[in-house]
């Protein structure tokens, strides 16, 4: 529950964040769309050309080469932004999920669960020294705790953006 009110504080930011991105992905998409065009109207220009027998075929078949390779690249662009232009979203989810279920997971008696929990919080970042076990959070779950500890003291706003 501790955890949980500290991410929730990140929800309305990422929301944001997750729209804004979605927009720029959007134009960007639609100016290679665009190029695609420009380059589907270049080979039919480039066929009537081959066609009215104005260029050697050597030459015809070169160009459509680089012309066809310039499209399958723009595709798998597009492909690729498609597909992953919020995948960084659903990792935040999974983490957002993982943290507001912490304390629940402390209260657990069953031991796998506490030991996947630690490991995803630690890593392999524990070291046993003069029988104290000592560890460094992993950077976004460090960041949550410091966020903790800064409920009630300041205004939430300062707990994600730094003055």
């Amino acid at each position: 529950m501790v955890f949980s009110c500290a991410a929730m504080l990140v929800v309305p930011f990422v929301i944001k964040d997750s729209e804004e991105a979605t927009r720029s992905v959007a134009a960007f998409v639609q100016e290679l769309r665009s190029q695609i065009s420009d380059i589907n109207r270049k080979l039919e220009r480039l066929l009537e050309t081959y066609l009215e027998q104005d260029i050697e075929r050597d030459v015809y078949r070169e160009e459509k080469a680089k012309l066809l390779s310039s499209k399958k690249s723009l595709t798998e662009q597009i492909a690729r932004l498609e597909q992953k232009q919020n995948a960084w979203l659903e990792h935040f989810r999974n983490w957002l999920k993982d943290a507001q279920n912490l304390n629940e997971t402390s209260l657990t008696p069953t031991l796998s669960l506490k030991k996947t929990s630690a490991q995803k919080i630690f890593g392999s970042n524990i070291s046993l020294r003069n029988r104290e076990i000592e560890f460094t959070p992993v950077p976004h779950y460090a960041a949550l705790r410091a966020a903790r500890e800064k409920i009630g003291r300041i205004e939430e706003n300062l707990i994600l953006v730094p003055p």
